[in-house]
């Protein structure tokens, strides 16, 4: 008994002499180990890594370049600690899932449509040469859209939903913009990109494309068809400021595609010479007094009349009213037509022709369509009451006026004949082209804020008032509905 004690005794003396020491040996193989991965992590970060399966190495090598230097040993490190090293000096992004259209105004190309009267209108110099180009391109043109996503503009192609290139950004992924030297104040205003494009406008042979972006610069581009299915957008000029003093919303395209309209936040509508890339209108809002407005007067919609031989302008603002301006009446300021029968923002307008008739269509976000009938008065047609020296004075300027003045150009008068409840703000109408079994059927449909899409429908008959009915509405399995944001715009 006396040695089984002796020699347990000794046995826990030994257990508890080696235990530490075996422990400590561990961990500092543990730590000598982490401190050499360490370094091999970092002598791997700090040496020239060639680039693997480079686009430009002209061997023709295809397989992985190994990285090795004499005299080094490179021991293996885990996947994990190693790729975070590696990949800003190895790998490039291929691919990223990213939004295509983050909200604004879309644009859906124009169906190609060249006609002679265009190109008279038009003294492009370059015209002859993108005629030749246009006839040597006989394959029908894929329709597209421009969605403005993150401060750019997007192109996709409409048939098949693939996203083809952006404004700012080309399909090569390189950036299209000039970089500015402009040193403005306003720019060093932190997590503010002022190149974000607020407005943009697409001529009608889908071939130009003219955005504005927030520091207020205007920038052209060109839509070119490299392929059939690959279109890449390129800078070709820069105008410079827009002269607006707040961003610019709004613009537009006269269908002869020699005109631009820029609308801004500030009030103000300047009309533009695409050709030779200057002002030549600035229209501002009236006065109270004189039948504008007063109160929010930014620039809501900007619509041309769509007819070539005709340069007719109509301005939307915040307050409700329409100004509609002729250009070729710039001088004589009491022919602008001024609309004050809106009692909110006016969101969309558009004209209408069938049947010797002409119409004018407003909707707005106070929930409400107007319907206007567009009559030409001479002048002397006008009623100047029973005052008898007012007649006699008028015959007497008769009798002065020499023979050789040409009559004056008859007044354009705006009657409104329908106006309609729509029950949801307005924000967005299109007007349905006229089929060949109704061609005196005014169609037209309107979507807002609850999300409903609704037709309205209308026969004309010359000498009757056109009374429009609302004829289909969207189900309400289908609609986009109220709790979604509704529809914050429609195109055709």
């Amino acid at each position: 008994k006396h040695k089984q004690g002796n020699s347990l005794s000794v046995s826990c003396l030994w257990l508890s002499f080696y235990l530490p020491v075996s422990l400590s040996l561990s961990l500092c193989a543990t730590i000598r180990a982490s401190i050499r991965r360490y370094k091999n992590v970092v002598a791997l970060e700090e040496k020239e890594l060639t680039m693997v399966d480079d686009p430009g190495d002209v061997d023709g090598h295809q397989d992985m370049e190994q990285i090795e230097e004499e005299g080094d040993v490179v021991e293996e490190i885990p996947a994990a600690t190693a790729v975070s090293g590696l990949l800003s000096k190895s790998w490039s992004i291929a691919s990223a899932h990213v939004p295509t259209f983050t909200g604004g105004k879309v644009t859906h190309s124009y169906q190609f449509q060249h006609s002679v009267e265009e190109n008279q209108v038009d003294d492009d110099e370059d015209r002859p040469q993108k005629d030749h180009q246009e006839q040597q391109q006989q394959q029908p043109e894929r329709p597209f859209l421009l969605l403005p996503v993150h401060g750019d503009v997007a192109l996709v192609d409409a048939e098949r939903g693939i996203k083809l290139g952006t404004v700012r950004t080309n399909s090569s992924g390189m950036s299209s913009l000039i970089p500015s030297n402009d040193n403005d104040a306003d720019d060093d205003d932190d997590g503010v990109d002022h190149d974000d494009i607020t407005s943009y406008a697409l001529d009608h042979r889908n071939q130009t494309v003219i955005t504005c972006s927030r520091n207020n610069l205007i920038r052209q581009y060109d839509v070119n068809k490299q392929q059939q299915q690959h279109q890449r957008v390129q800078l070709v000029h820069t105008w410079g400021r827009s002269g607006h003093t707040l961003p610019v919303t709004n613009m537009a395209f006269h269908r002869s595609n020699v005109f631009l309209a820029t609308g801004s936040i500030d009030g103000t509508v300047r009309i533009w010479d695409v050709r030779g890339r200057y002002v030549t209108h600035v229209y501002r809002p009236f006065a109270s007094e004189h039948g504008g407005g007063s109160g929010r007067l930014s620039v809501t919609a900007v619509a041309w009349k769509p007819v070539l031989e005709e340069l007719i302008v109509a301005i939307a603002r915040d307050d409700g009213s329409i100004a509609v301006h002729d250009l070729r009446d710039k001088d004589n300021m009491d022919r602008v037509v001024i609309l004050r029968d809106h009692d909110s923002a006016v969101t969309s307008m558009d004209w209408w022709f069938g049947n010797n008739e002409e119409f004018f269509v407003s909707t707005g976000r106070d929930a409400i369509l107007n319907l206007w009938r567009i009559v030409q008065q001479n002048d002397d047609d006008k009623d100047h009451g029973n005052d008898k020296e007012e007649r006699k004075k008028r015959k007497k300027k008769k009798k002065k006026a020499s023979a050789t003045i040409l009559a004056k150009k008859p007044s354009v008068i705006y009657r409104r004949i329908q106006t309609i409840p729509v029950y949801e703000q307005v924000e967005g109408m299109v007007l349905l082209p006229s089929d060949g079994h109704h061609p005196n059927q005014l169609q037209i449909v309107t979507a807002g804020s609850k999300g409903v899409l609704r037709l309205w429908k209308a026969h004309v008959v010359p000498g009757h008032t056109p009374q429009l009915k609302q004829v289909l509405e969207q189900p309400s399995s289908q609609t986009f509905g109220a709790a979604r944001g509704g529809y914050l715009g429609l195109v055709l």
